[in-house]
C-alpha cells in the first residue's frame, strides 16, 4: 500500500481546539496538528489547513469525533458554529469511507488500548473486573462528556450519551441554590458546573468572588486556599457524577475520567478522597466499591480511539 494514499484521517473536534491526525495502515498515529476552532469559520477550512500541514496526502478513510450529538451522519458543535456531515466530508476528501462519532465516544473507543502510564488509579487498586461488563468514559472540558464502552461478540462498541445534561447532584443546599441562580430559570445541569467555565461559576458560588477559570486553577497551583477549596469541591462533584453515571448505565467494569481539564492537569484529583466520594454511603455502595476508578493521563486519547476503531460500527 502506498504510504501516501493508505492513510486514515482522524480528528477530535472540541469546542475549543481541533486535533487532526494521520494514521498509517498499522493503526499508528504518525502526525498530529492542533488548530484553534475560533480561527476558522467552517470545519472545512480547518480541515484544509490541517491537510496542508500534513503535506497534502490522500486519505482512504476518515473517522471524526465531534463535541456534540451525531444524528443521521451530521453533527453541529455544541459550543461552536461548525456543521459537519459525513456526506460533505466524503465529497471533500474524495472517499466514501467516513464516520462521525461523538467526542467522548472516541474516548470510550480507546479504553481497551489504554494501559501503563496512560492511566492513574484513583484510590486503591482493585482486582480486574469481569471483561463482559460495560465501562464508562467521562470528563470535563469545554463541556461534560459521557460515553459507554460495551463488549459484544468478541469485540466492542461505543455508545454515545448526553449524560452531561442530567441534573447536578449536590447535597449542599445553599451552594446548589447559588449555582441555580447563576443559570436562571432552567434546570441546573451537571455540565453547568463540571466543565471549564463551570470552575469560575463554582468559585463565585462558594466564595462570592467572580474569577476566570484559568485564574482559579493558577491560584490553586500557587496554594491559594479559596482556589484549592473550589477545585476540591469540583473533584467531589465529579466523583459523585461518576458514581451516578455508573448506576444509571450499568458500567460496573470501570470509570475512565479524562477530558481536557484532566489531561491538562487543571483539576487535581486526590485518589483516596475521590474514591471515598465515589463509593459514598448509599444503598449501592456495595456495588460501587468494586468498580475501578481511573484518571486518564494520555493527551491524545480520542485520537487513539479513532485510530484503532472500525470505520463502521
Amino acid at each position: 500500500m502506498n504510504e501516501r494514499t493508505g492513510l486514515r484521517l482522524v480528528a477530535d473536534i472540541g469546542g475549543t481546539n481541533a486535533r487532526f491526525g494521520c494514521v498509517d495502515a498499522s493503526g499508528e498515529i504518525r502526525d498530529v496538528v492542533k488548530i484553534a476552532v475560533r480561527d476558522h469559520a467552517r470545519f472545512e477550512d480547518a480541515l484544509d489547513a490541517a491537510i496542508e500541514r500534513f503535506g497534502a496526502p490522500r486519505f482512504r478513510e476518515a473517522l471524526v469525533a465531534v463535541a456534540g450529538p451525531v444524528r443521521h451522519g451530521m453533527a453541529a458543535l455544541t459550543n461552536a458554529d461548525w456543521l459537519i456531515s459525513e456526506d460533505a466530508l466524503a465529497t471533500w476528501l474524495g472517499t466514501g469511507a467516513v464516520r462521525l462519532v461523538n467526542d467522548f465516544e472516541a474516548q470510550a473507543l480507546a479504553i481497551p488500548h489504554l494501559g501503563g502510564d496512560d492511566l492513574r488509579t484513583l484510590g486503591e487498586a482493585l482486582p480486574p473486573c469481569d471483561p463482559r461488563l460495560p465501562r464508562v468514559a467521562l470528563g470535563p472540558g469545554t463541556g461534560l462528556g459521557v460515553s459507554l464502552w460495551v463488549p459484544r461478540d468478541g469485540g466492542y462498541r461505543s455508545v454515545a450519551t448526553e449524560g452531561g445534561h442530567v441534573s447536578l447532584a449536590c447535597d449542599d443546599a445553599r451552594l446548589r441554590a447559588r449555582l441555580q441562580a447563576a443559570v436562571g430559570d432552567r434546570p441546573l445541569e451537571a455540565e453547568d458546573v463540571l466543565c471549564g467555565a463551570g470552575i469560575g461559576r463554582l468559585h463565585e458560588a462558594m466564595h462570592g468572588t467572580r474569577a476566570e477559570p484559568s485564574a482559579v486553577t493558577s491560584a490553586g497551583a500557587r496554594g491559594d486556599a479559596a482556589a484549592i477549596a473550589t477545585l476540591e469541591r469540583f473533584a467531589d462533584l465529579l466523583a459523585r457524577f461518576a458514581a451516578e453515571s455508573v448506576l444509571a448505565t450499568g458500567a460496573f467494569g470501570g470509570v475512565y475520567i479524562g477530558g481536557g481539564l484532566i489531561e491538562a492537569g487543571h483539576i487535581p484529583l486526590a485518589g483516596e478522597r475521590m474514591r471515598k466520594v465515589f463509593v459514598g454511603a448509599g444503598r449501592m455502595a456495595h456495588l460501587l466499591e468494586k468498580v475501578p476508578l481511573f484518571a486518564v493521563r494520555r493527551v491524545d486519547t480520542a485520537l487513539l480511539g479513532l485510530a484503532r476503531a472500525p470505520i463502521s460500527d
